[in-house]
Formats: C-alpha cells, sequence, structure tokens
C-alpha cells in the first residue's frame, strides 16, 4: 500500500453495513474505515491495524430494484462531498448486480453414533474465524462446505478442520487438541474446550 501523509487521511470512520462492501468479496461491511486523499476506503479505523489493506468500495443509491443490465452503467462521477482532500472519484455500480449473502458456520455438537461408541471414537469437526480467536463446533455438513470452499459458505473467513475424539481418553482427546492448535497455529484452541476433554 501507497505511504499517505497524515494529512491526507480521514480515520475512524464508521459505516453501518448499508453504504459500503468489501471489494474482494463483495460482502456489506460493518464497522470502522478510513479514507485517503484518492478517495480509496479501506477496512480499520487507521493504516496502522493489521486489516488495513483490505479495500470497501461505496454501493450506489440506485443499487436495489432494477433489472437494467446495460454495460454502460459501469462509470465514475465526481463528487463534491466536503472532506478536507476535497474532490475524489467515486464508483458508480451496475443496478443489476445481485448480492448473493454467503452463511456463517453455526454451532453444532457433533454426538457418536452406536456404532463409533462401540469403536470409541469419532470425528468431530471445529472452525476458527480467520482473523479472531474465535472457535466453534460445526456439523460434518458444514465441515464439508468449508473444506471445499463451497460458495455459498465464507470460506475466506473461516477455517475448518475434523478432529478424531476419543470417547474414554481425555488425554489423548487433549494431546489432538493441542497438537491441532501448535500445528494450525490456531492460538487458544485448548481454551475453547474449559478443560473438557471427555
Amino acid at each position: 500500500m501507497l505511504y499517505y501523509p497524515k494529512s491526507q487521511i480521514k480515520t475512524n470512520l464508521y459505516t453501518n453495513g448499508e453504504e459500503y462492501i468489501v471489494e474482494q468479496t463483495k460482502l456489506p461491511y460493518t464497522g470502522f474505515y478510513y479514507m485517503v486523499s484518492t478517495g480509496e476506503t479501506f477496512i480499520g479505523s487507521t493504516p496502522n491495524e493489521e486489516d488495513n489493506q483490505i479495500k470497501i468500495i461505496k454501493i450506489s443509491n440506485d443499487l436495489q430494484g432494477s433489472n437494467d443490465k446495460s454495460p454502460s452503467k459501469w462509470g465514475t462521477e465526481i463528487s463534491n462531498e466536503s472532506s478536507p482532500q476535497g474532490n475524489f472519484l467515486k464508483l458508480q455500480y451496475p443496478k443489476n448486480i445481485d448480492f448473493q449473502p454467503r452463511s456463517l458456520p453455526v454451532e453444532y455438537l457433533t454426538s457418536p453414533s452406536t456404532t463409533e461408541i462401540t469403536q470409541g471414537e469419532y470425528k468431530r469437526y471445529f472452525a476458527k474465524k480467520n482473523n479472531e480467536l474465535i472457535y466453534l463446533e460445526i456439523s460434518k455438513n458444514d465441515y464439508n462446505k468449508y473444506s471445499s470452499s463451497d460458495p455459498t459458505v465464507a470460506s475466506d473467513l473461516y477455517s475448518a478442520l475434523p478432529i478424531i475424539w476419543s470417547i474414554n481418553n481425555s488425554a489423548a482427546n487433549l494431546g489432538v487438541v493441542t497438537l491441532v492448535e501448535r500445528n494450525n497455529k490456531w492460538y487458544g484452541f485448548t481454551s475453547y474446550f474449559r478443560g473438557n476433554f471427555g
């Protein structure tokens, strides 16, 4: 990312999710952002934050409610919004863009089948939010979608993996969870279980 002096950056701006989308994912963005003198906007309250290179783009007011598929709807216009940076370019979006929301993982507690109880072990599935230490157990169906980067789920925001869980050996489960934490850099994953590895 290019360097901008402080005088060319407007920081601590906030959007409620109706103005901007993440450029790469086309999903609505809610939260803090900052703007540089070119009119570009990025996630984070200041450029010093970890996610400061994730670009967000403004949604045109007339984005919804039209089926006009004319390619001529793309373009730019000069905005006269009052800001320290003065005039800047604002991207216009075609009216026919269809934003398909993607689902996030849902907490699901896996239970062993009768056969798995006899075998003494079964598979459990877990997801981690990529930019936070947030973990949750998910269903096998959700795991399959996230591990295959299914476009209906936010696989760019969450990672998922399976764990073989022993029914009678809590020490083995602790060992597996510790190994997953270390090998996948899932820091704090052992804490998710709150000492319950049975």
